[in-house]
């Protein structure tokens, strides 16, 4: 399994919240996943908000980020 960071995002513009994916950084565990999001929290909003806040003409109302694990299929 590996983890990843997902960022919730809302706009006004659209009724239904945006996911995406954060994939800079994968983790191997929740607990790597969680100490990453609390040790960078401010790098991260910084970057959020500068890739995110306005997006195809929407405007960013609110985000959330959580962790989410992930099972890679083996080939």
């Amino acid at each position: 399994m590996i983890w990843f960071l997902i960022v919730i995002l809302s706009y006004t513009e659209l009724n239904e919240p945006q996911l995406t994916k954060w994939e800079a950084n994968t983790f191997k565990d929740k607990q790597e996943c969680t100490l990453f999001l609390k040790t960078n929290k401010v790098v991260l909003v910084d970057s959020l908000l500068e890739k995110f806040r306005n997006k195809n003409n929407n405007n960013l109302t609110s985000f959330e980020f959580y962790c989410k694990g992930e099972t890679l299929e083996e080939v």
